[in-house]
């Protein structure tokens, strides 16, 4: 980036100093200047350089620049190839420009950008890389991201092999992620994905955790109210309102009402 460039910029950031409006004049300015230097120009100073306050608006103005790039598969090559003798802060940077090229590419490379990244020793590039995995959708992935999941605690892991409906790994495993204490909603997320096929794997709930079996029992279509009031009577009290929410379509009007008046009292 040339100097009278980079010292109009400057000027323009003392003069940003404290206004973090969207429409900031001075922030459009910062863009315009953007705008007129090559896009590999800016690229090669954002990649280079150090942190500093102006890295947030480059980033930004390369973003909204690489969309409409010609040749995004020469770019993604081009910055691939220098990941291998990069330290780590060009290298997160240049997984940015790579991950933002993602939206202009085929599958093919998203596969690549999985690959690269996620097996990478650096948690910011597995994160990214997580991020994309239902463009992925390889069942050889899923003991990697299971153990990814058990080792961190990070439920992006978790959340991504059940939105992948990755059943036959989450459902061998499910007693083993519930003591992971995962939230409230991963819990019925699992629940919702493996009670029709899978409905064994579900069986401790009725002794581990009374709350999640009622929703269970709610969510399938043998309904037994019996059954559902015995573990409603087994849930912690600092707990019944949400299983009277898991259980309001199932039971009956007096007994809903009867539960609700309870905490009116």
């Amino acid at each position: 980036m040339k100097k009278k460039h980079l010292n109009l910029l400057m000027k323009l950031f003392e003069k940003k100093k404290g206004d973090f409006s969207f429409d900031s004049p001075y922030n459009i300015l910062i863009h315009s200047v953007l705008n007129n230097i090559e896009l590999n120009q800016v690229i090669d100073y954002y990649i280079e350089t150090g942190n500093s306050h102006i890295k947030n608006s480059i980033n930004s103005n390369i973003g909204k620049r690489l969309l409409l790039t010609k040749n995004p598969e020469k770019l993604y090559s081009n910055f691939h190839g220098q990941l291998e003798f990069s330290n780590y802060v060009k290298r997160q940077r240049i997984r940015n420009i790579l991950y933002t090229l993602l939206s202009v590419l085929p599958d093919i490379y998203h596969e690549d950008f999985f690959n690269t990244f996620y097996y990478s020793k650096y948690a910011n590039d597995k994160k990214s890389a997580i991020t994309i995995f239902e463009r992925i959708s390889d069942k050889r992935h899923y003991q990697p991201i299971l153990n990814d999941y058990f080792e961190t605690g990070n439920e992006i892991y978790l959340r991504a092999l059940i939105d992948d409906k990755a059943v036959d790994i989450l459902s061998s495993k499910i007693e083993e992620i519930w003591d992971s204490e995962p939230r409230s909603y991963l819990k019925r997320n699992l629940i919702s994905l493996l009670h029709d096929n899978y409905s064994k794997s579900l069986n401790f709930l009725s002794l581990k955790d009374p709350n999640h079996y009622l929703f269970l029992q709610c969510y399938t279509k043998k309904f037994n109210q019996k059954e559902i009031l015995k573990s409603f009577s087994e849930i912690p009290e600092k707990q019944k309102h949400f299983a009277i929410l898991n259980m309001s379509k199932k039971v009956s009007w007096n007994i809903l009402e009867k539960e609700i008046l309870r905490y009116l009292q």
